[in-house]
């Protein structure tokens, strides 16, 4: 493996609250999470969060989920 190339390992794990305040349009938490990003960390999620995310969402609200989980 070449020196400083990083496989298969997140950063940061992103909470269930942190997913549903950027889907809901949180202002701070979308801006910590691009600021993450642009710093060159790596974000991930697991499957209990994501299964929490989609529980009593409507249709439109799992269509803006389905863009979220996809970026990450």
């Amino acid at each position: 493996m070449k020196a400083g190339k990083r496989v298969g390992v997140a950063d940061y794990l992103l909470d269930t609250t942190v997913l549903i305040d950027h889907l809901h349009g949180r202002q701070d938490v979308i801006v910590l999470v691009s600021d993450l990003v642009q710093q060159g960390n790596r974000l991930g999620v697991c499957c209990v969060n994501v299964a929490e995310l989609y529980s009593g969402l409507g249709e439109e609200e799992r269509v803006r989920a389905d863009r979220l989980i996809a970026t990450l």
